[in-house]
């Protein structure tokens, strides 16, 4: 079926979308390299990762916390901390998260914690979230929508239907403890996704 160019030489609204359609296709971007920078990591961290960074407009399920702290430190970005009140401020200096860069909302309620992060998706490029309630295919789908058209990114220890990757730690190992005395200095893991 052919539809007919309307009789000033616009385009007609069918071919307005088709070329939409074409211009968003993400296989177009690439080609064309107008792809969304990813919000960059820790090189350690890149192999793990789909597009190599963190993509914004995604959620990523990441099992430990130590591991979202170096996630989260390597974007060198603002970012808010919602629902986690026993993160540690100083473990997260330490993994490179620049503390004068960081919203704290440690308890966001049970029945406004959706209000509170959709509120914070338009503010800050990265957000930690730990949700007090499940998380519903539908509304994860609503908030996914809302982080692709802010281009925000959710790092979370909650299942988030549809998130992009799932990274756990598979081993883990201390260091710096004797037989009965020392401290804990470092901690070496492997971590799959």
């Amino acid at each position: 079926m052919t539809v007919p160019a309307p009789a000033d030489g616009r385009p007609s609204r069918t071919e307005r979308l088709a070329a939409l359609i074409e211009a968003t296709d993400p296989a177009t971007r690439l080609r064309t390299g107008t792809t969304t920078p990813v919000l960059p990591v820790h090189q350690a961290l890149v192999p793990l990762l789909p597009d190599g960074g963190l993509r914004p407009g995604t959620a990523v399920e990441v099992t430990d916390a130590g591991l979202l702290l170096a996630l989260a430190g390597g974007a060198g970005t603002w970012l808010a901390v919602i629902g986690m009140p026993d993160l540690g401020l100083a473990a997260a200096r330490s993994h490179g998260v620049d503390l004068a860069k960081v919203l704290l909302v440690d308890d966001p309620g049970t029945d406004t914690w959706t209000d509170v992060l959709a509120a914070l998706i338009p503010a800050v490029p990265l957000i930690l979230l730990n949700a007090p309630t499940t998380i519903t295919p539908h509304l994860a789908q609503r908030l996914t929508a809302r982080l692709r058209q802010h281009q925000c990114v959710i790092l979370t220890p909650s299942y988030w239907p549809g998130s992009v990757v799932r990274i756990e730690v598979t081993k883990s190992a201390w260091s710096g403890l004797g037989a009965g005395w020392g401290q804990l200095r470092e901690r070496r893991i492997v971590a799959e996704s």
